[in-house]
């Protein structure tokens, strides 16, 4: 007889029933436990299990706001578009929710999207449409920004919006774009967009969109992508300015409101329309950074990789997980070290110790662990040049200098890695900020047991990169020129500097952006 997979609400059932009877409304005064105990997030179809409501692409579909979706034809069927042209959408409350639970329970039917109760609802502090949180993974990146890469590269190329014959340009472009380390992964081509994951839309738009589309999409396009792309930036922002936050809806207001202009009315999907919503989740939830399925991304990925069958899921996870461990533990427990010649010892040790491949995380250090790369040797006739510019810095003598300077490819300091404009991987560990002053790393040398950063200085031109409309709301990409003027960074201060993502144009100018991703979902 086959696995029967349990329903949602006997799966919570015990959990719930154990929550009701240790009382936890009085525990859950303790402000972080009742903030842990409120929120929670998932991607659409299982948050319609989990709360008991329609599924996001049917009618009352939304999880915010009583706006009734309309049917459409769409290829050889319908489907459901949220369009709100007078904006009179209720805004979904602990108090509507009631009433129309009420509603459905009466008639035994739904009503306004809600299927009937939900277990969580017999949690004293807890309300369906109010403590689940929009997920700016599978409704955003994988909902809208997929959706937009469909327009532009899968739709029929004679829409004013395709860009399907710039595609040969565009991923010429984003081949030489060489992000830093942080990012983790270096832009596929993108005619391969269907093969991506959720975090590559993430720095696409993040890193790649603005410097990649800037002169090749239409301005009237880039304009409108704009409204997308510079309000993501302020809502996963390391510090989100609250005053902007009222601009910010403007956009995505307008972003929503243009759109059938520029694409066509189907591309009011339900995750279009969740854009509506994203400001007053981040005033009531707080950052969407902090409350997303980002942080359960590796860990799916790492228990879905256990499972091959189609029923006893269950089982079989317990058994490979069992064996997984256990022939981990007993090779660390029964293995010498100097049994590492042995490529079976190796392949266990590597792949079944626990640990964690998010590089995100904190890393805990003792002191500044420095790790230098291989030495170099510099051509003479570029080394004259480099050491006398070095001895004016460092106000030495130029002859001492260059009988003790050596020159290394790369270094690591508590296993961040830096390396030079010469580097030639797709990542560029080179672009730098320290003390509010940016550049790159030319050189990297030892010299009397210290190690410095020899920096090419950028200076900064003007932030540019703005929607019309919202002059004021610009984005972290600026342009900076490329100068001929250095300085060095000691040491003591590198652990101080910070990396960013530049992409340099025409003429030894670059674009930069100050914005980072190494605080996201880690």
């Amino acid at each position: 007889m086959g696995y029967s997979k349990p329903s949602i609400d006997e799966f919570l059932l015990p959990i719930v029933k154990e929550l009701v009877e240790l009382e936890l409304g009085i525990l859950i005064e303790k402000a972080w436990f009742k903030f842990f105990l409120l929120f929670v997030v998932a991607d659409k179809p299982a948050r319609a299990l989990l709360l008991n409501m329609k599924l996001a692409s049917s009618f009352y579909g939304c999880l915010k706001c009583e706006i009734k979706g309309v049917s459409v034809p769409y290829g050889r069927g319908t489907h459901v578009i949220f369009k709100d042209e007078k904006k009179e959408a209720t805004i979904r409350n602990k108090i509507n929710y009631k009433a129309n639970l009420d509603s459905s329970l009466k008639f035994s039917k739904e009503y306004k999207g809600i299927k009937g109760n939900c277990l969580l609802n017999k949690l004293k502090y807890f309300c369906p449409v109010v403590s689940c949180n929009i997920d700016l993974m599978h409704s955003i990146y994988l909902g809208v920004c997929k959706m937009l890469f469909f327009y532009w590269f899968s739709a029929s190329a004679t829409s004013t919006y395709s860009l399907k014959l710039k595609l040969i340009e565009l991923n010429n472009k984003i081949g030489k774009m060489r992000p830093p380390g942080y990012v983790q992964q270096a832009p596929r081509k993108l005619d391969d967009y269907n093969k991506w994951r959720s975090h590559e839309f993430m720095n696409f738009f993040l890193f790649f969109a603005i410097p990649l589309f800037r002169d090749i999409m239409p301005n009237n396009y880039f304009q409108h992508l704009l409204l997308l792309i510079i309000p993501l930036e302020k809502l996963v922002s390391k510090n989100i300015n609250r005053s902007e936050l009222p601009v910010i809806d403007e956009m995505l207001n307008k972003f929503v409101t243009d759109a059938e202009t520029l694409y066509d009315i189907h591309f009011y999907t339900s995750g279009v329309h969740e854009l509506l919503h994203l400001v007053a989740c981040t005033i009531e939830i707080g950052p969407m950074n902090d409350t997303c399925c980002y942080q359960f991304e590796e860990l799916n990925r790492k228990v879905t990789r256990f499972i091959k069958g189609q029923d006893l899921v269950g089982d079989e996870f317990i058994k490979s997980w069992t064996i997984s461990k256990n022939l981990g533990l007993h090779i660390f427990n029964y293995y010498l070290e100097d049994d590492d010649d042995n490529s079976f010892v190796v392949y266990i040790k590597s792949h079944f110790k626990i640990r964690s491949s998010n590089l995100k995380k904190k890393r805990e250090t003792v002191g500044n662990f420095l790790k230098f790369g291989r030495i170099i040797k510099i051509d003479k006739d570029k080394l004259a040049i480099i050491l006398e510019k070095i001895s004016e810095l460092l106000n030495k003598d130029l002859d001492l200098i260059e009988t003790e300077i050596s020159f290394v490819v790369n270094i690591k300091l508590n296993n961040i890695l830096y390396n030079t404009i010469e580097n030639k991987t797709k990542f560029s560990n080179f672009v730098i900020c320290y003390n509010n002053n940016f550049g790159l790393i030319e050189k990297i040398f030892k010299l009397d047991e210290n190690v410095y950063f020899f920096v090419r200085r950028l200076l900064f031109l003007n932030c540019s990169t703005f929607n019309n409309f919202f002059v004021h709301m610009q984005s972290k990409f600026c342009f900076y020129s490329i100068t001929r003027s250095f300085f060095l960074i000691k040491e003591s201060e590198i652990a101080a500097t910070k990396k960013h993502f530049m992409f340099q144009l025409e003429n030894n100018i670059c674009l930069l952006t100050t914005f980072t991703s190494n605080h996201l979902f880690s």
